[in-house]
């Protein structure tokens, strides 16, 4: 007999046998790239505050309160980076670029607004801010004299538009564009963006900051950092020995140290519940293929009698239980599709710490809302779905020659002779 014509006489014949196994895979590999397309999703979201600054780690130093908050002040607790700690910082082991920025609040009596001066390299400086331009012209560092950009918002909130001017301690800057930060993701968002070189002027003169700190026209108070992946965590803790106890070291794992409470589905308790879930997923599997196969111990020993050899009944049951379970585990894959593209994506709330926040906590007009949705999109792990398809039909294979090692006996005349 044909075994495919067998094969298909016991699919039809034996429908629900079919089904269970059939869902059983099918379970197996769903469970198993959904947990994982999360799971990973849920890792990416981490990655997103500091994405929105453009860089891997933020490095500030915690400072004194100024005696008077008023005119142009550092935000608290952000204090000076000497122009020689950043220098001994970009050599790290590990550091690709490093960006320096000067951060600024503009505290007048009837007005805020907050200023960030950025360097005229890497994507959190000027060519990052330059690429989210949405009307006038790019910010030129050697422009004279110098201009500003501003806040798409900020600018419509107080009626701006390119070609006026804006107040900073008596300074007047033309506006030469207005950008969208917070859309874009690439740049700490601020109201009014500078050249790094005019910030750190306008900070080397502004009273209640040299009243703190001996702050002079090289140095910094915000370092945004690239790095190579492998040594972020070696970076981030070289980062805080150099800088001692007052360092504000802000990257992916202090991300995640201060939302481990929150996140439901960590890397590791996610690993441990996949696992979980698969093996016992793997092991009704398994039950219900050695419980199909023990449910035909009759027909085998009928198959055994008319010529059928042990070797070729095991072969038939492996070949039915591939094709099942193959069958199956493609159904696990296009649920699994679905399921991942019904959620979409994956939410964590957070509050970003004051030291990335834009704005004053202290001014109650301030409507910033600190909270901040980090939304990563669930996409298929295409090796994950590959894996758990072999895996799962292999254990169902695996499964099916145990059973038929076991209940294919030699000779079959005896227990047809008791049946």
């Amino acid at each position: 007999m044909n075994p495919f014509h067998y094969l298909k006489q016991e699919l039809y014949h034996r429908f629900g046998r079919s089904v269970v196994t059939l869902v059983s895979i099918a379970l197996v590999v769903f469970m198993a790239v959904a947990l994982t397309a999360i799971s990973r999703a849920s890792t990416d979201a981490l990655r997103l505050p500091l994405e929105n600054v453009g860089a891997d780690i933020v490095v500030q130093l915690s400072g004194d309160i100024p005696q008077k908050l008023e005119g142009l002040v550092f935000p608290h607790p952000t204090a000076q980076l000497p122009a020689e700690i950043v220098k001994k910082i970009k050599k790290l082991h590990g550091v690709i670029r490093t960006t320096g920025a000067v951060f600024l609040w503009d505290l007048s009596p009837n007005k805020f607004q907050s200023l960030l001066g950025v360097d005229s390299e890497g994507s959190s400086g000027i060519p990052g801010l330059n690429s989210q331009l949405i009307s006038g012209k790019p910010l030129d560092p050697e422009s004279r004299p110098v201009e500003a950009l501003v806040d798409g918002d900020f600018a419509a909130k107080n009626k701006m538009k390119v070609g006026d001017q804006v107040e900073l301690q008596g300074q007047s800057y033309r506006i030469s564009g207005t950008v969208d930060t917070p859309k874009s993701g690439n740049i700490m968002r601020a109201d009014i963006y500078l050249p790094l070189a005019e910030a750190q002027l306008l900070s080397s003169k502004a009273p209640w900051i040299i009243d703190l700190y001996p702050f002079t026209p090289a140095d910094v108070n915000l370092l945004f950092l690239e790095v190579d992946q492998r040594e972020l965590g070696a970076v981030s803790s070289a980062v805080e020995k150099m800088l001692g106890d007052k360092a504000i070291v802000s990257s992916e794992i202090s991300i995640q140290e201060e939302l481990e409470d929150l996140m439901f589905l960590s890397d590791q308790m996610s690993i441990i519940f996949t696992a979980v879930v698969a093996l016992l997923a793997l092991a009704l599997l398994a039950r219900s293929t050695v419980t199909a196969i023990g449910e035909r111990r009759r027909d085998l020993a009928i198959l055994q009698a008319v010529g059928w050899t042990r070797p070729r009944i095991i072969t038939q049951l492996s070949l039915e239980t591939a094709v099942l379970s193959g069958l199956g585990g493609l159904l696990g894959l296009l649920l699994a599709w679905i399921g991942i593209s019904l959620i979409g994506n994956v939410e964590l709330a957070m509050e970003l710490s004051w030291e990335i926040s834009p704005s004053p906590h202290f001014l109650p007009e301030t409507d910033f809302d600190r909270t901040r949705m980090l939304v990563a999109p669930i996409q298929m792990p295409l090796l994950t779905a590959v894996l758990a398809w072999i895996i799962g039909v292999m254990a169902a294979v695996s499964s099916a020659v145990l059973a038929g090692l076991k209940i294919v006996q030699p000779n079959p005349w005896r227990w047809l002779a008791e049946e």
